[in-house]
């Protein structure tokens, strides 16, 4: 007999049920906006979620910021952008403006399933709502007093072969501690099977696994679910074909772009031109040359006739705004492989110098000097810093300002510090010199080799007025013939007949320069040798113009003083080496120990030649026929009664000797010999490297170098030495024709033998 009223352990089971499903319910306020959640931003309310809840809703109409949706028991704050734009996530067409959107959980026993569901789970893949952590403690149930519980070996099936085969089609639910079949679940819901509907949690019975796997309703589920992945998948290759396709179209166009403007930067001209049209002739180098480029490259003269005058708005990487971020991106990378080169030598010097650009801003030149893992010296350029002051306080600034704030490079690594001789530079106690000595005693300071020999003309030039009234009669002279094309051919003419046109050209009068006074020895070079000549164009009577020919008597006047004429040789002969040795001292590879040399050769030439006055004398009256210097008259206070009527009279020859000659050998001599006793006391330290002294000497040298440098050599340095001074002339490739090798000889060794 069947009853017909259930019994009360039925009835308390089925009101059990009905409240947990109640429980599971959702509350109807988590589909509005609560005002009292904190979103991320303060002037939006683009989501509402609920503490309890596990599912969000979030209105795509109003979303401006990150919302939080809660999966299971984890808050997890997506963005509606990433929402959009994630390969990993909903399809665009399903998120609508003006609706409200529902995201799945991560739970599968929470699911409503719907198209938007079942694309949503395709999009973000089964890894979202697998939740194996391992752990399933709630999964315990109790089968004729036994305890079972999941593990992670339900998730794995044995084949016969007895390979492991993962189940990726099985997920956990965490609301109800049981399986579920990922496929069946969105695309069989009216399913009555236990993965599908309630979940399967009979854990004595795992095998069933295996038959839900082989049943023909999970087979078309899967087929399904692989239909539908393969439509988004598709659909997510197209786009990301038309993403490469469009990356690669715009990786070619840059390729071009860059190269153009390395090309240009190379040689240092400029970019931009008047405009910015192509097909213009004054549009600029940039664009002239993709033109030229073009010619030959179809793909870019396609480029150029798409974008090439599209105007603002339109994205083409043509304009001049492109040009001047690539400089910048390419300066800055430079300038970071230099300070990382750098920091890696960890020791280094440094070089200041300023000069005015064309817009009147001093631009202070920062240059640095280290040593590569090669043993390659390296000098580079670092940095253009523009500076209203030249105090020595100031430029210290600038450089500790830069150095360690800007480009975070140690001061305290600084071995040496190298400028000109100006006084705010050299200075002993206000210099740069001075303020760096201060912060790190160990960066010597080392005057400019370069300069040195400049400075010392410069200063020999402005020492008496026959010297300055010279030099600037030699400018005068080069601005009357070159202001004339027919002045210049009188000379032209005037010159040797049988001398080339090559050799001609050298021998022209030559422009003074303020800072290369190489100039000047080419100037002087080419008057000593066409003295005669270009007397002769100055006295040609075809110059009818008044000024022109007054201008022209002017300089012949002057060029026949025996005095120019002298200037004329000795200051030949005195600059002609001086440039030859200062171009020595430019040399890459010159070291402190043969410059030193080198600069000891023009100071001993002069202090040779300060006895030789007669020898110019008669090289200066080869040039003319005047036999004497000019006479001067020379003036007298008021006379007295008894004194003489006659003019007072001096041998001008003994005053030139006495106020110009020796003035100017005088300087030279001194300002040479200062600069070498600079050198010279640098030198000294580090004096062992040239292998010319015994073992006391060089043990005495390293001492005090051992004692300056504390903190980077140890004590043990003289036994070291006396050890590589014998493998060294082992090791060396070539017999030495002196003791030891020069010092970039020594690197050389030192890196072929890693030592």
């Amino acid at each position: 007999m069947i009853k017909k009223h259930l019994s009360g352990a039925q009835k308390q089971r089925h009101k059990a049920e009905v409240e947990e499903q109640k429980a599971k319910l959702h509350c109807i306020s988590s589909y509005f906006i609560n005002n009292s959640i904190k979103t991320a931003s303060d002037d939006t309310n683009a989501t509402s979620c609920s503490s309890s809840d596990d599912e969000c809703v979030i209105d795509t109409s109003t979303v401006a910021g990150p919302a939080y949706v809660e999966h299971g028991s984890e808050d997890q704050a997506v963005s509606s952008d990433e929402i959009l734009s994630s390969n990993k996530e909903p399809s665009d067409n399903l998120l609508l403006q003006n609706t409200l959107v529902r995201l799945p959980s991560s739970d599968a026993a929470l699911w409503t399933v719907d198209a938007f569901t079942q694309q949503y789970c395709i999009d973000v893949g089964l890894d979202f709502c697998q939740n194996r952590n391992g752990k399933y403690v709630m999964s315990s149930r109790q089968h004729k007093g036994r305890t079972r519980k999941l593990c992670d070996t339900a998730f794995n099936q044995v084949s016969p072969s007895g390979e492991i085969i993962e189940r990726p089609w099985l997920i956990y639910s965490p609301s109800t501690d049981c399986l579920f079949c990922f496929m069946c679940k969105l695309f069989s819901p009216n399913s009555t099977s236990a993965r599908t509907k309630r979940g399967f949690d009979s854990w004595d019975h795992i095998g069933r696994l295996g038959d839900h796997e082989r049943s023909t309703e999970h087979r078309q589920a899967l087929t399904t679910y692989t239909m539908h992945l393969s439509k988004t998948q598709a659909l997510e290759k197209h786009t990301a074909d038309g993403n490469i396709k469009e990356r690669n179209y715009w990786t070619e166009v840059l390729k071009r772009v860059v190269a153009t403007i390395k090309f240009l930067a190379t040689q240092g001209v400029a970019l931009s031109g008047n405009n910015e049209t192509f097909g213009s002739l004054n549009n600029g180098n940039f664009l002239g040359c993709l033109e030229l480029i073009a010619e030959y490259d179809p793909f870019l003269a396609c480029h150029i006739n798409n974008y090439g005058n599209t105007g603002h708005g339109t994205t083409s990487h043509l304009s001049s705004t492109i040009c001047e971020e690539f400089i910048k991106v390419m300066a800055d990378k430079v300038k970071q492989v230099i300070v990382d080169e750098l920091k890696l030598s960890k020791y280094f010097s440094f070089s200041i110098d300023s000069t005015l650009d064309t817009s009147h801003i001093d631009q202070l030149t920062l240059t640095v000097f280290y040593v590569l893992n090669n043993c390659t010296p390296v000098e580079c350029f670092l940095n253009f810093v523009p500076v209203t002051s030249h105090t020595g306080l100031h430029l210290f600034n600038v450089i500790n300002e830069t150095l360690n704030d800007k480009l975070n490079i140690n001061l305290k690594d600084c071995r040496g510090q190298t400028y000109n001789n100006a006084s705010n530079m050299s200075d002993t106690y206000s210099g740069v010199q001075a303020q760096v000595i201060a912060v790190n005693e160990k960066a010597v300071y080392i005057p400019c080799m370069t300069h040195s020999l400049n400075l010392c003309s410069v200063v020999a030039a402005e020492s008496c007025t026959d010297a300055i009234t010279f030099f600037c009669f030699v400018q005068n002279l080069y601005v009357f013939f070159s202001g004339s094309t027919y002045r210049w051919g009188l000379l032209r003419d005037s010159l040797n007949k049988e001398t080339c046109e090559a050799s001609k050209r050298e021998l022209f009068p030559k422009h003074l320069s303020d800072k290369r006074w190489p100039v000047q020895a080419d100037a002087l070079c080419s008057l000593s040798c066409n003295y005669k000549s270009v007397l002769q164009a100055l006295g040609v009577d075809t110059l009818r113009n008044g000024y022109i020919r007054a201008e022209a008597n002017s300089l012949a006047g002057t060029m026949d003083w025996l005095e120019t004429a002298f200037m004329t040789t000795f200051w030949s002969s005195i600059l002609t080496r001086v440039n030859k040795t200062s171009q020595l001292l430019q040399s890459e590879t010159m070291d402190l120990g043969t410059a030193v040399t080198l600069l000891k050769s023009p100071s001993e030439l002069v202090a040779a030649q300060q006895n030789s006055f007669e020898d110019y004398h008669e090289s200066a009256m080869s040039l003319l026929s005047t036999a004497s210097f000019q006479l001067k008259q020379q003036h007298h206070p008021k006379r007295m009664a008894d004194d003489s009527e006659e003019p007072a009279v001096m041998l001008t020859g003994e005053e030139f000797k006495v106020k110009s000659f020796y003035a100017i050998m005088d300087l030279l001599v001194s300002h040479l010999n200062r600069r070498i006793h600079a050198y010279s006391e640098i030198h000294n330290c580090y004096c062992f490297l040239t292998g010319d002294l015994d073992s006391t000497a060089v043990k005495e040298c390293l001492r005090s170098l051992t004692e300056f440098c504390s903190g980077d050599l140890n004590k043990e340095i003289f036994d070291e030495w006396v050890q590589w001074c014998s493998l060294v002339k082992q090791l060396a490739s070539k017999p030495l024709s002196q003791a030891l090798p020069t010092p970039l000889q020594m690197l050389t060794i030192m890196n072929m033998h890693n030592l």
